[in-house]
């Protein structure tokens, strides 16, 4: 075979590799570390993803994401700890890149991370936040999960 011929090939493999993964081809690189925020965030993304992709109905709370706990430690870490809030209830929507789906809990106070309805994260001012529109058949978890936590202590 031909050097020409295997560098053609080479260069096909790696192509369709790539394809198959999924892999953008104009990856964005970060000019700093992100924050367990920023990690949880996106892991809170593709957990909204995945369950989508799973035809299962929108998570209503943190017990569904529970299960996947080992999969998602950085998302379920963040949302136990508060770090993280999230509209429960809301499926993810590729298409839907405006509308806030988590965030930071810091975003609506000082400005943070937030992750939109497309699995995308977006760093906004307080300002910025305000404006952007939040889905209107979520419920935040700072409600649903301390409901949650109440019942399960109630019941102890």
């Amino acid at each position: 075979m031909t050097s020409s011929r295997l560098v053609h090939r080479f260069a096909l493999i790696v192509g369709l590799a790539g394809a198959a993964s999924g892999c953008d081809p104009s990856p964005t690189y970060r000019s700093e570390a992100p924050t367990q925020a920023v990690l949880a965030l996106e892991e809170v993304g593709n957990f909204l993803r995945m369950h989508k992709k799973g035809g299962k109905p929108a998570p209503k709370s943190i017990k569904d994401l529970a299960p996947m706990e080992n999969g998602f430690p950085q998302a379920y870490m963040g949302l136990q700890a508060g770090a993280v809030v999230v509209y429960w209830g809301v499926d993810f929507d590729p298409t839907d890149s405006k509308t806030v789906v988590a965030y930071e809990k810091t975003a609506p106070e000082s400005g943070g991370e937030v992750l939109m309805r497309d699995g995308s994260t977006v760093k906004m001012t307080a300002e910025e936040f305000k404006a952007a529109p939040k889905p209107a058949e979520g419920k935040l978890s700072t409600e649903v999960d301390a409901k949650s936590a109440k019942k399960t202590a109630s019941k102890k």
